[in-house]
């Protein structure tokens, strides 16, 4: 059983790959970014929203708060006022321990998304080339066969690897090479 031909080089026409991956990996990557942008703004947003949310409703207790201060009221009330005012203010900055838990779980999960961006980009970059070798790689051997044939030299059987574009070319190649050895123009 004859072995599987194996790619010794992933880069046999650099220009000609470099193109198709980049043809590949550029819509990925902006439209990943496109996402990853939109995603993030609505992120901040929405925590933004919510900081503006708690600070408007304790602004607004504080306010009423200090109006019932100013009035005259009974010192059991006033006590029961001070009490409430320090469960309010222990209650605020729980909150805005939350928040700022809040904000770092955020800015963790903004680091995954960019994290996840690289790792797609590198996992589309390496499919890229090895799907531009099944397209470079035949071109490389059929300009190589070629050009053997123009100088006259015999060549081996041209056959490529399965899975490999230009098939129907490759055997039109060999039929080619096979008239010309027939006809005793090869070497």
């Amino acid at each position: 059983m004859a072995a599987k031909a194996m790619r010794k080089k992933y880069f046999v026409n650099f220009s000609v790959q470099f193109k198709y991956i980049m043809m590949s990996v550029l819509p990925v990557l902006l439209m990943s970014l496109f996402c990853i942008y939109f995603i993030i703004q609505s992120g901040e947003l929405l925590v933004e929203k919510q900081k503006s949310k708690i600070v408007e409703e304790f602004s607004s207790i504080d306010q009423t708060l200090k109006q019932m201060q100013t009035v005259n009221l009974p010192k059991d009330v006033n006590n029961q006022l001070e009490i409430f005012a320090k469960r309010i203010s222990i209650l605020q900055d729980k909150l805005n321990i939350q928040y700022y838990h809040l904000v770092e779980e955020w800015a963790k999960t903004r680091m995954q998304l960019l994290a996840v961006l690289c790792l797609g980009m590198l996992c589309v970059g390496i499919i890229s080339l090895i799907y531009s070798h099944r397209i470079a790689g035949p071109i490389y051997r059929l300009k190589k066969a070629i050009e053997a044939l123009q100088e006259g030299k015999e060549i081996n059987h041209i056959k490529l690897r399965p899975g490999d574009e230009f098939q129907d070319l490759a055997d039109s190649l060999e039929k080619l090479r096979v008239i010309l050895k027939n006809k005793g123009h090869l070497k």
